[in-house]
């Protein structure tokens, strides 16, 4: 039976390798929206169009590659992480990390997006 003291020292090795695949899967997020940025055509503008600048319509295939392949990096990382988080946590008192399930959704989202 529990006598209400909490006895645990800090996070162990699982809990910061948790950690650490969330920061992961951030930097991987971040990573992709600088990708995404490069990758996609360009906006084309009423000031473009009176100059007659010619203006990219389509995607850099490479770079969109490189895009998904770092989007379905941040979405495994973030499960993965999830589901270890869900596996160790025990009392209602530990984390639950929501943001990781912001991301995870966010991710999906934006994979559904650009492959349509």
């Amino acid at each position: 039976m529990w006598d209400g003291i909490d006895r645990r020292s800090g996070p162990d090795w699982v809990m910061q390798t948790v950690n650490t695949l969330n920061v992961l899967s951030w930097v991987v997020f971040v990573i992709a929206l600088a990708i995404f940025h490069y990758a996609r055509p360009e906006l084309n503008n009423i000031i473009l169009e009176f100059h007659q600048i010619p203006v990219r319509e389509h995607w850099i295939y490479r770079l969109k590659q490189y895009l998904f392949i770092s989007l379905y990096i941040s979405v495994g990382l973030s499960l993965v992480s999830l589901l270890v988080n869900q596996v160790r946590n025990k009392r209602k008192t530990d984390h639950r990390r929501y943001n990781l399930v912001f991301l995870t959704i966010v991710v999906v989202a934006f994979l559904i997006v650009i492959k349509s």
